[in-house]
């Protein structure tokens, strides 16, 4: 996993010990922020986290100016090519946002090197994230706990036919002010949503990682629960399909060698 962020608390006990890579957001005193430990923690932390068991490669940059996010992409995509295959980059998690061509193109140079790249924006394809809530309480196993996320209903905004929506309120995550603390945020964005959508990538990496950006998002959607004209995720049935690809991989090579497994 590489993530893409501002300056980040090292010693936190949900993922210090898999950084693999770290790098300051340049220019930046090293003075760790709320919303890197949050981005981390949702993403890849022990307890608390979508990806538990990943590696972190850290990447800083300056989420206020969009104009220096890709070419940290581009950076990230040179730098992968230099790891042994076992530890290549697969997922690229950004808590932002844009739709700019030099976004588009950089997202489009990393998934032709094999590394998806998750932000705030439409994501290729037209897919597009959105977020959802469930209740404190509720099971969130249960599609029907989930409402409607509390950005959303207080700016009384409609979901778009489409959107795929993860859970971005009530969430906990590692705290930036000290080692093994954390917060509790009840109103969540879609900052909390592009880390949980990225750690549900990098699990399907780890079920096939032969599928394609593309290949995972049409999974993605095709997993999902209607929720009135969109979605939500269902991360159970996404691994149950990326599993089913795995045979399908397997029945095309048995066919495509005449019947003989290599």
């Amino acid at each position: 996993m590489a993530i893409i962020d501002g300056s980040l608390r090292l010693d936190h006990s949900e993922y210090g010990d898999r950084i693999a890579f770290y790098r300051e957001p340049p220019g930046y005193k090293k003075q760790p922020i709320y919303h890197a430990s949050m981005a981390v923690g949702i993403l890849a932390g022990k307890t608390a986290g979508v990806a538990p068991e990943a590696t972190i490669h850290y990447f800083g940059g300056h989420l206020d100016n969009p104009d220096n996010i890709p070419p940290i992409i581009q950076e990230i995509i040179a730098y992968n090519k230099e790891l042994p295959e076992r530890d290549k980059i697969r997922v690229i998690s950004i808590s932002m946002g844009c739709a700019l061509p030099i976004w588009m193109e950089a997202i489009a140079e990393a998934a032709e090197n094999g590394i998806t790249v998750v932000t705030t924006a439409d994501l290729l394809n037209e897919l597009r994230l959105s977020g959802i809530q469930c209740p404190l309480g509720k099971d969130r196993n249960d599609p029907v706990s989930y409402q409607v996320c509390y950005f959303k209903r207080e700016q009384g905004v409609q979901y778009d036919p489409g959107e795929l929506c993860v859970p971005i309120d009530n969430r906990t995550f590692a705290d930036y002010e000290s080692a093994d603390g954390f917060i509790f945020n009840p109103k969540g964005g879609m900052s909390e949503g592009a880390p949980y959508f990225a750690g549900l990538v990098a699990l399907v990496y780890q079920v096939n990682p032969d599928l394609t950006t593309t290949e995972i998002f049409e999974l993605c959607q095709e997993s999902a629960t209607p929720f009135g004209l969109a979605f939500i995720v269902n991360p159970v049935e996404l691994i149950r399909l990326a599993e089913v690809t795995i045979q399908r991989q397997t029945l095309d090579s048995y066919n495509n060698s005449g019947g003989l497994l290599p």
